[in-house]
């Protein structure tokens, strides 16, 4: 990857970041609330999971996106050590995806608390 794809991705998500903490976020975040109410609720309750497992699986699948975050960032870093800084930089622009992605949902959910009346 060229330094100027990195930095125009990285930009990019800059400002997506950035408009999740706007009024915009707000509205993504309420998406989310209606993506979890008619897609993940109801395959929660038609599959009848225990509500002791809720919780585990959350911070399972919590653990599970934290990896696919590091797995990236790990191989950004075994590239660059070797000198190959072109894909370190895919590599980083993976992760950085990946975490920003991940930021993006949480602001626009408190953007969507703030906007609440």
């Amino acid at each position: 990857m060229s330094t100027r794809a990195f930095v125009i991705i990285c930009i990019a998500w800059a400002i997506a970041i950035w408009l999740a903490t706007t009024p915009l976020g707000a509205m993504l975040g309420f998406m989310e609330g209606i993506t979890v109410a008619f897609f993940v609720a109801p395959i929660v309750l038609i599959l009848k999971v225990p509500e002791s497992w809720l919780w585990p699986l959350v911070w399972g699948l919590a653990a599970a996106y934290g990896t696919a975050v590091l797995v990236p960032a790990i191989r950004g870093a075994i590239a660059w050590s070797r000198g190959d800084a072109a894909a370190a930089r895919g590599a980083f622009a993976g992760a950085i995806s990946l975490a920003a992605i991940a930021l993006i949902l949480k602001l626009s959910m408190d953007s969507l608390d703030a906007a609440w009346p």
